[in-house]
């Protein structure tokens, strides 16, 4: 039994080193090229490309990524030249105060620079820390004296979850979306007036520079359709949130016949959480967007407390659930109450969006909507403030448990 464990960790071993060298190698050769071809492109034109804060920002997120990786590589090579890194885990509480006290300043700097003429230059570092410093804070304080697990273990759930967790999610997610878009696409089609004003607005959408105003008032009468309203929403509030929900903390199952703890669970589906929510943050800040960035940033922040802490749970739930056959129903809460949270924050975050919109159209169905997207930031402040009340306790519960336990040994 001791032999077949051994073998099965350095199988696994061998593939997070292999997976993790391949992801530093491709985002290295990724950060090059498009440093490359800006550098070419400022050369060889007159002006600076269009697209240069696109390029700016993917080639430094390109490179933070690679940086993350490197820790996996390392721990899982001396692994596999056994000469593993005893201790655990720890989570530096001090460090990570000092980058929670950074994140408003980066905030400022980054809100003042992104309406600036070389905002393409300056902006992308500073919305890097923006992004990056309250994922590791956070995780950081919910995982305040946990016993985190060992070292090449976090680092390679966090590289599980910036190279395999979101590609598998968004492969899913289109091919769900992808059948929702054409069961709707077979109705329309037997609406002559809807594929006449679908006809007229791919017509606006392919043009070379779109009117965007004319675009907002042929979109305005089709939210007013009942079928596309509840399929958008059905999309956005329902398939996204059972997609995510289900998949974010997937690294754990590589682990899950190996000995997880409840806290180690809880720690390592927060690290999954926020490798997820850190690729998809840069990935969404990739584009500029000037006046909106400040917004946005915060927008970001309060997505990174949900994936956080639903992930978290999860992990908690899963660990719990392999150790203790009955915990398999608590396991179904834990993702019916994540998948819940999640759809109610992507449902506000939507009217949050859409508000101006909505606002200008005597909307039928989403008559109500209007209301809802006026409170929409009480909302999503209200649950941001739940999750990390939530982390807060389960922190608690744990450290509890952990001590209860200490002392029933020392009893026997």
């Amino acid at each position: 039994m001791e032999v077949s464990a051994a073998r099965k960790s350095d199988w696994l071993s061998v593939a997070q080193l292999a997976v993790s060298s391949m992801g530093v190698l491709s985002l290295l050769l990724a950060a090059f090229g498009l440093l490359t071809f800006a550098v070419v492109k400022g050369i060889t034109e007159t002006s600076l490309p269009e697209n240069m804060h696109s390029i700016m920002a993917t080639s430094l997120a390109c490179l933070l990524f690679a940086g993350l990786l490197i820790p996996s590589v390392v721990y899982s090579l001396r692994r596999l030249l056994d000469k593993p890194s005893s201790g655990m885990m720890v989570m530096n509480i001090r460090v990570a105060s000092l980058a929670m006290i950074a994140f408003p300043l980066a905030v400022a700097v980054g809100s003042y620079l992104s309406t600036q003429s070389l905002a393409w230059l300056f902006l992308p570092p500073v919305q890097l820390a923006a992004v990056a410093l309250p994922l590791w804070g956070i995780v950081a304080f919910a995982s305040h004296r946990l016993p985190a697990g060992s070292k090449q273990r976090q680092w390679g759930l966090l590289a599980f979850s910036l190279l395999i967790s979101p590609v598998f999610i968004l492969m899913v997610e289109l091919v769900m979306i992808t059948l929702a878009i054409a069961l709707v696409a077979v109705w329309v089609g037997q609406q002559p007036d809807l594929t006449m004003r679908f006809q007229v607005l791919f017509q606006a959408l392919s043009t070379a520079e779109p009117d965007l105003e004319r675009v907002m008032t042929l979109v305005k009468p089709l939210l007013n359709e009942p079928i596309l309203a509840f399929t958008g929403l059905a999309l956005v509030c329902v398939l996204v949130p059972l997609v995510e929900e289900a998949l974010k903390s997937m690294a754990l199952w590589m682990v899950a016949k190996r000995p997880l703890t409840p806290a180690q669970g809880f720690i390592g589906g927060m690290i999954c959480g926020a490798g997820f929510a850190l690729l998809e943050s840069l990935g969404n800040l990739a584009a500029p967007v000037g006046e909106n960035w400040l917004v946005l940033i915060l927008g970001r922040f309060g997505t990174g407390i949900l994936h956080i802490g639903t992930t978290g749970l999860m992990g908690w739930a899963l660990a719990q659930a392999w150790q203790k056959s009955g915990s398999w129903v608590k396991l179904g809460g834990v993702y019916l109450a994540a998948v819940v949270i999640h759809g109610v924050w992507n449902f506000f975050g939507l009217l949050m969006g859409f508000g101006p919109l909505l606002g200008g159209t005597p909307l039928t169905l989403p008559g109500m909507l209007q209301p809802m997207a006026n409170i929409a930031p009480i909302v999503l402040i209200g649950l941001a403030a739940l999750l990390l009340a939530v982390m807060t306790w389960t922190n608690f519960h744990l450290r509890s448990a952990a001590h209860a336990d200490d002392i029933k040994l020392q009893l026997d």
